[in-house]
């Protein structure tokens, strides 16, 4: 069995599963950046199919306001100060 969590988008509560039964998941951490990542910069992420399990954490609080690019890559749709800690979360 799957463990989930719940995001509320869109005034909606979903569902979310993660650490399905036989999944991968790759972490990962960037505690702070030179400057400030500007919304719509490319930001690499760990190898995904897009549109499906990828989880971001901005200073330890669920972040779902981010343009899913490619295998590799994310767009956030705000600057995100560059003291803040991103945590991303890919399921293989």
């Amino acid at each position: 069995m799957a463990d989930s969590l719940w995001v509320k988008t869109d005034g909606k509560l979903h569902r979310i599963e993660i650490g399905g039964s036989g999944s991968t998941q790759t972490v990962q951490t960037d505690k702070s950046r030179d400057a400030v990542l500007t919304a719509g910069t490319a930001y690499t992420v760990p190898a995904h199919t897009v549109g499906k399990g990828v989880l971001v954490y901005l200073g330890g609080l669920l972040y779902t306001d981010f343009t899913d690019v490619s295998a590799t890559t994310i767009f956030f749709d705000v600057d995100i100060p560059a003291t803040m800690e991103i945590v991303v979360v890919v399921e293989a």
